[in-house]
Formats: structure tokens, sequence, C-alpha cells
């Protein structure tokens, strides 16, 4: 099949999505997961730049297409990252401490 002057195939498409593998879709989908976690687990974002972000609300993030909004109404102020600067995603744990094993007789 001859292919139009100009014209790429879908291999040349693919390669310049990146050799990293990178897809923001992708990436958005699991922090939606992150997000719609019942019940909710708090997490914590760590970005490349070392930068961090507790998220203690699902309602506190909104997804682009590229980037992640995380509202702190609390401080007044905003976060702005695109997907591609997340290094990791932790828990925060439900706020209880460890649990020995040993139930409390009442």
């Amino acid at each position: 099949m001859r292919r139009r002057p100009g014209e790429r195939g879908t291999n040349a498409r693919v390669a310049e999505a990146g050799a990293s593998g990178y897809d923001s879709s992708m990436i958005a989908n699991e922090i939606r997961e992150w997000l719609n976690r019942e019940p909710f687990e708090p997490f914590r974002f760590h970005l490349t730049r070392g930068s961090t972000f507790d998220i203690r609300d699902p309602n506190s993030v909104a997804l682009g297409q590229k980037r992640v909004f995380v509202f702190f109404s609390k401080e007044d102020r905003q976060a702005i990252f695109p997907y591609i600067h997340i290094a990791a995603v932790e828990t925060l744990g439900n706020g209880h401490g460890p649990r020995s094993g040993k139930r409390r007789s009442s």
C-alpha cells in the first residue's frame, strides 16, 4: 500500500508518542481509580521535582487531559501539574495507628 506524500504510518505515530511508553490517559485512569475507591483512602502525589501533595478529599482533585488540578480550599491555593511529573503515589492510611492484632476487651 502506497502512502501519500507527507503521510506517516502507524509505527511512526507510535514512535512519536515517545520511547518511554508514557500515556497520560492511562495515568489519568489510574488516578481516577484512586479517587473512586470505597472507602476513600487518602494518598500522596510525589512529583519529579521533589514536591508532594496530600489528597485527603477526592473532591479536591480534577483531572484534565494532560494535567492534574488540586484545590486546597482551607489554604485558598491550588496546584496544577502535568501527569508526566508524577513520580509516585502512596497511601497515607486512614488516620488510625497500626493494629497490634489484639482486641481490647470492654
